[in-house]
């Protein structure tokens, strides 16, 4: 799912409610990261014996994916910041 800075759903692979809850849920997850950390969060992954929710932010987008329980943060994470660049180099 993508999500501009205004809070809207950009983008999603189910997008309607599902779309519109797993937006809610990170945003959640971003929000308790940041009462944790001084500092500002930028990247989140919360991992089950599932699965698991990778999510990147900067200041115009936020971006996240949920996964089968063998992805590869590093790999992961390379991605989504991919796609914020992508996001920022066309001005969308």
């Amino acid at each position: 799912m993508i999500v501009s800075a205004d809070g809207k759903l950009a983008a999603a692979s189910k997008p309607g409610e599902l779309g519109d809850r797993v937006s809610e849920l990170t945003a959640q997850l971003f929000e308790r990261a940041a009462g944790v950390d001084s500092q500002a969060v930028t990247q989140v992954e919360v991992t089950t014996g599932d699965g698991g929710v990778y999510a990147v932010r900067d200041e115009r987008w936020t971006v996240g994916v949920v996964t089968g329980r063998f992805a590869l943060s590093s790999l992961m994470f390379y991605d989504l910041r991919s796609v914020l660049g992508d996001l920022e180099s066309k001005g969308a």
